[in-house]
């Protein structure tokens, strides 16, 4: 049910929407709304951060701000936004503006209750994004999951008994994205079958024998198993995170949350050997008259490929930095873990090819061919990813140590 206009909470939620430049009886649509500036001050104060009394004073000159790489600019303006260090020159505001030249946000809201499900979670991935929810009911396996630098904002969670969600350990997930998994090898396929050997004929008036039976060609050598070799990628670091919770929070269990890199991609399969080709069929004997031509022997297998090489998994990426900010009588229902993503698995060795078998001896007693070699070897298994570094999260500004 809808809170009513008299609700504290909605209150709060309208003057936000105000604060941010958007309409709060339109644009409470729970999809990312894109807003943007020319003006670093109007953009701080979108993002709404407190006041720090550590805050430090960038003293960087304009001059330099015109030549600083890209990344370092980013890292100047979310220095200013979260008030880490804080540009006091208006010389130097303007050179940033103009090096910027617009500044982004994603804006997420939801007046009155949104109910966060194992089937409809709340996902924020769209980058710079900033949520204003009134009340979020988090049940049947509700979760969110939190992919890009965010400040989450909800003036109430409640958290109430449902059922699970396959596979989500918590309610809040702050992770990176997951690296790319390499592509297996190839594994080639069994050559076709070798040409058989021709088969024995009698002359024209059938008493004596014009040609004899041949031997079936040997079969062709399996091709190798191609080395898996196209990279998989690491994890991406944890985004930096700044979760609001302004009201309240009620609920059993706590608010469980996994501040976490992206899982390293998995190296891929070696291509596994081909297996060896088999031998032509001898060709048939035959009887001319009282003259007895014996079949053709079958030609031998051919022998197997060596199997390919796997690829390495790559490292599962660092933890981001979560902040979170709750009335202090829930800051102990805040419940941590900082954890490392796993690297990924090494791509498994591909297997050597059989030996062919060989060809079936020609009619009238020939003799089957001999079974071809298996392949050399197998390919070698690439090696494991390592684990992402813990990232550093916070409650109320006191460290978690997990």
């Amino acid at each position: 049910m809808s809170p009513t206009t008299g609700s504290t909470t909605l209150a709060r939620w309208r003057q936000r929407m105000l604060d941010l430049g958007l309409n709060p009886d339109l644009d409470g649509i729970d999809i990312p709304i894109i807003r943007h500036t020319d003006s670093l001050e109007e953009y701080k104060r979108w993002w709404g951060f407190p006041p720090r009394s550590d805050s430090k004073v960038n003293k960087v000159d304009p001059a330099k701000i015109a030549k600083i790489p890209e990344a370092l600019v980013r890292r100047y303006v979310q220095e200013h936004i979260t008030n880490a260090r804080v540009f006091t020159n208006p010389k130097s505001v303007r050179a940033l503006e103009k090096r910027v030249g617009r500044f982004f946000v994603h804006v997420q809201a939801v007046p009155g209750d949104r109910i966060c499900t194992a089937d409809d979670p709340i996902i924020v991935n769209a980058t710079n994004s900033i949520t204003n929810y009134e009340t979020i009911t988090m049940a049947n396996g509700g979760y969110i999951e939190i992919s890009v630098p965010c400040v989450f904002e909800a003036q109430a969670i409640k958290k109430v008994q449902g059922g699970t969600s396959p596979g989500r350990a918590y309610d809040v997930f702050v992770v990176g994205n997951a690296g790319k998994d390499a592509t297996d090898g190839v594994s080639p396929v069994q050559p076709p079958q070798a040409p058989n050997g021709r088969n024995a004929k009698c002359d024209c008036c059938g008493g004596a024998v014009s040609q004899k039976a041949t031997d079936g060609t040997n079969g062709a050598t399996g091709t190798n198993g191609r080395d898996a070799t196209t990279d998989a990628t690491d994890g991406t670091p944890g985004p930096t995170v700044h979760f609001f919770i302004h009201d309240s929070f009620s609920g059993s269990g706590g608010l469980t949350f996994l501040n976490q890199g992206g899982n390293g991609g998995s190296g891929g399969r070696g291509g596994h050997g081909a297996k060896g080709g088999q031998g032509g069929n001898g060709g048939d004997g035959i009887t001319c008259g009282g003259i007895f031509s014996t079949g053709g022997t079958g030609g031998r297998g051919g022998a197997g490929g060596v199997g390919g090489n796997g690829s390495n998994g790559k490292n599962g990426g660092r933890g981001g930095t979560l902040s979170i900010t709750v009335p202090q009588p829930a800051a102990r229902n805040m419940i941590v873990t900082n954890g490392r993503a796993p690297g990924g698995l090494a791509g498994a060795k591909g297997t050597f090819g059989a030996g062919g078998e060989g060809g079936k001896g020609g009619g009238h007693g020939g003799k089957n061919g001999g079974r071809g070699a298996d392949g050399a070897s197998d390919g070698k298994s690439g090696e494991p990813g390592s684990p992402g570094e813990q990232g550093s999260s916070f409650v109320n500004d006191i460290p978690v140590v997990s």
